[in-house]
């Protein structure tokens, strides 16, 4: 700390203190770097934005290609199943099928699958929260949750491949769908090297 000068007071002293300790006002150079950083950030994410753009519509232009020009064009040609290019690649249209269902609509699903005999497809999570001192419980868990009075929540899921698979096949068995279940059937063509 400063020391008090003779003539001066605490007032002099404080002020003192206070400008040393003051933040420097930008100069121009810094005010200058600052401007370019900001105009190269805005670049940047104009730039991003672009490329995101891009990339989107290279995605849709895939989806075109794979799941309507390559195979109107293989059925133009006699409904071909398969062919074989020069380089050895084979490419062939195979009928696929993407499945949907609403958050809402899940527990309706789940009895669905029930009904249908593909219970065993459902995941099922159980999270519990136990208190110190608890791990004996904690042990037992799952059998005796309901008989201990323990709260707990229960999370049932399929995965998106799985229910697929499992649709596709019911479909072949002839399942009727319930009007919650969006089918989405498409033609996609597969490219092995």
């Amino acid at each position: 700390m400063s020391e008090v000068k003779a003539g001066g007071g605490i007032l002099d002293l404080i002020k003192e203190e206070a400008e040393k300790k003051a933040v420097a006002a930008p100069s121009s150079d810094n005010l200058s770097d600052l401007g370019q950083l900001i105009a190269q950030l805005e670049r940047l994410k104009g730039e991003l934005a672009e490329a995101e753009n891009e990339v989107s519509r290279i995605k849709k232009e895939i989806v075109k290609l794979e799941q309507t020009d390559i195979p109107e064009v293989f059925n133009q040609a006699g409904n071909l199943a398969s062919i074989k290019l020069e380089d050895g690649a084979t490419v062939s249209v195979e009928d696929d099928l993407s499945v949907n269902v609403k958050k809402a609509d899940e527990l309706k699903l789940f009895k669905f699958l029930e009904e249908v005999g593909k219970k065993e497809i459902i995941k099922r999570e159980f999270k519990i929260v136990f208190d110190r001192g608890q791990s004996t419980d904690a042990q037992e868990a799952k059998d005796k949750l309901i008989e201990d009075g323990l709260e707990f929540v229960e999370k049932e899921t399929v995965h998106h491949s799985t229910l697929k698979s499992v649709v596709k096949k019911l479909r072949k068995e002839g399942v009727e769908f319930p009007a919650y279940v969006n089918l989405y059937e498409y033609k996609k063509t597969k490219v092995k090297r």
